[in-house]
């Protein structure tokens, strides 16, 4: 959550919910799960509090920071891709043309 990514979690909720949302704790100890709506459709001003340790397995959390490092090297390693190639992709090049006559016009 801290990172923007989505998570399954294998808990169930007290209460069957849908279109909440959850907050990461500063800590990052705890997730707030607040507001949604219950199976009838209505609003709900619930605010449950989860350990995160209880969302997660122990090993999903040793995982998290591995895969966080590795997600660094890819985006880093399309960066690099991208500086690199000599090339305009056929795609790109259409575009350009296209953008070039709009703005002649």
């Amino acid at each position: 959550m801290k990172d923007k990514t989505w998570n399954q979690c294998k808990i169930t909720l007290p209460m069957e919910i849908s279109s909440s949302f959850a907050i990461l704790s500063d800590d990052n100890t705890n997730v707030h799960v607040i507001g949604g709506f219950d199976a009838k459709d209505n609003g709900q001003k619930a605010h449950v509090i989860v350990n995160v340790e209880k969302l997660f397995e122990k090993s999903e959390l040793l995982k998290m920071p591995e895969m966080h490092r590795r997600m660094i090297e890819l985006k880093n390693e399309i960066m690099k891709m991208k500086l690199e190639r000599s090339y305009i992709i056929p795609i790109e090049k259409q575009r350009k043309i296209e953008d070039e006559k709009e703005n002649k016009e």
